[in-house]
């Protein structure tokens, strides 16, 4: 997915339990995750480096990197193909089914204006 993204996330009942366990960073971190990537079955795939991301959050790129770790510990984050550095990208994927938020992407007719 583009900046302009069509995903819209909705959260589920435990979405504030989630959020106080994985942390504000990393729930900010697994938004951009979730908006930014393409949604393949019950995951989310991205390709994106931590450098990258942290431009999306506006956070630095160790942080971010902290916050994907977190993400990963709670196995709600997994690595496909890791990066060498943090500015090569790495692809992760979402596991949706671990998540209290659905992904819902809305055709570009039903967009709202901003």
């Amino acid at each position: 997915m583009t900046a302009e993204s069509n995903a819209w996330l909705v959260l589920a009942p435990g979405a504030s339990q989630a959020r106080q366990r994985y942390g504000p960073t990393a729930w900010a971190v697994l938004e951009e995750m979730l908006q930014r990537g393409v949604p393949d079955g019950g995951f989310v795939l991205l390709t994106a480096s931590h450098r990258c991301m942290a431009g999306w959050v506006g956070l630095s790129k160790d942080t971010v990197g902290r916050a994907v770790q977190r993400l990963r510990r709670h196995e709600v984050v997994t690595i496909e193909t890791a990066s060498a550095d943090a500015g090569t990208p790495s692809r992760y994927r979402v596991h949706l089914a671990r998540l209290p938020i659905q992904v819902m992407i809305l055709p570009s007719s039903q967009q709202r204006a901003s």
